[in-house]
């Protein structure tokens, strides 16, 4: 996922245009250092160049089955691989470079990576057998295509920005078909639950909806801070069902029990961190990144405590999140060029610096 933004999603939303994707050539990974940290221990480690140039700024990252690192970077027109194997980076062009504004990307069914191409209005698909790139056009002209996810139907879902629609793609057929949310909505993150509903939150009057694809309602969940400016960014399904959600400007992790309706909000531990992307963790906790504060936060779905973890590197911007097939959990740091990577056992930080241009 997600997986923007300040957050993948919420580069949807604070940075909605921002996110584009990113490969390189190869490169090989060496530890160099290992310190300790608050309560985390932070491990640098060196990647020299083989081959193929770096852009700018790492926004989105997802991982495969194969445990692959997927990456977007913006300004180039990219979407990067990592090898978890040998640290070889693969570089996939999408032609059109910054005017595409490349978004969001997520693997479908159908074990390609979907990507939104918000400037060019499109959605694309890689095909990750062959690198072939297809791209397809929305109905809608400039209708700001931003966060893309798989639903449990088989299709892609997609937001609309500019549109106030959630559009769905067929991963078969290609065809799309769009859906007008309320008017003056302003989507900034999508998800799709188990029972094949379609979850997006209403930023700027902080509410969360629920779309039912088969019998084309909305149902509206709101937040239950006073300050409607939430800024909501991403959400994930936690393991206990529940939709949770990052709060970008009232500095808070939000929980929907999708029984009731019932928010639950958990105040961070760092004033103005700014939570950003969240994934769930294979350990049980969800897991986010903290776009201002240069730290990584868990919470317990269980008890609600949250713990922080300080990167030792600064003048970080954390941006996308996710956990990978090795139970890591890996995130982009976005003007340090540098990929992250935090056990959930030690919380031990390893960082990959990437060489600019």
């Amino acid at each position: 996922m997600a997986r923007t933004l300040p957050s993948l999603r919420l580069l949807g939303e604070i940075n909605m245009i921002n996110k584009i994707t990113i490969i390189l050539g190869m490169i090989v990974l060496s530890l160099t250092l290992v310190l300790l940290i608050g309560s985390c221990q932070t491990k640098t480690t060196d990647i020299t160049t083989l081959g193929g140039p770096i852009g700018y700024e790492l926004v989105d990252i997802v991982t495969d089955p194969d445990s692959n690192i997927w990456f977007t970077e913006p300004k180039s027109g990219n979407i990067c691989k990592i090898s978890p194997i040998d640290g070889n980076i693969t570089k996939y062009h999408v032609p059109g470079g910054l005017s595409l504004s490349l978004n969001i990307i997520t693997f479908g069914s159908d074990g390609n990576l979907w990507f939104t191409e918000t400037g060019a209005n499109k959605i694309g698909k890689l095909s990750t057998s062959d690198g072939k790139i297809t791209e397809y056009n929305l109905p809608t002209k400039n209708a700001g295509p931003t966060v893309i996810t798989a639903g449990a139907d088989g299709n892609l879902w997609v937001i609309e920005a500019r549109a106030n629609k959630i559009g769905s793609i067929s991963q078969d057929t290609g065809r799309i078909a769009e859906y007008n949310i309320e008017t003056n909505a302003s989507i900034s993150a999508i998800i799709a639950d188990n029972n094949g509903n379609i979850w997006f939150s209403d930023s700027d009057r902080g509410q969360i909806g629920k779309f039912v694809p088969k019998t084309k309602s909305v149902s509206l969940y709101p937040v239950t801070t006073a300050d409607t400016n939430h800024r909501i960014g991403d959400m994930v399904t936690g393991p206990d069902g529940n939709i949770w959600f990052t709060e970008y400007n009232n500095n808070k992790i939000g929980k929907l029990n999708i029984h009731n309706g019932e928010v639950t909000e958990f105040s961070m531990l760092t004033e103005r961190a700014r939570p950003t992307a969240i994934a769930v963790g294979l350990d049980g906790n969800l897991w986010f990144t903290e776009y201002m504060s240069n730290k990584i936060g868990k919470i317990s779905p269980e008890t609600g405590i949250i713990i922080e973890y300080t990167l030792q590197s600064t003048g970080n911007i954390l941006n996308g999140i996710t956990t990978g097939g090795d139970g890591n959990i890996w995130f982009t740091e976005g003007l340090s060029y540098k990929i992250g990577k935090i056990s959930p056992a030690t919380g031990e930080i390893t960082e990959y610096p990437i060489p600019k241009n």
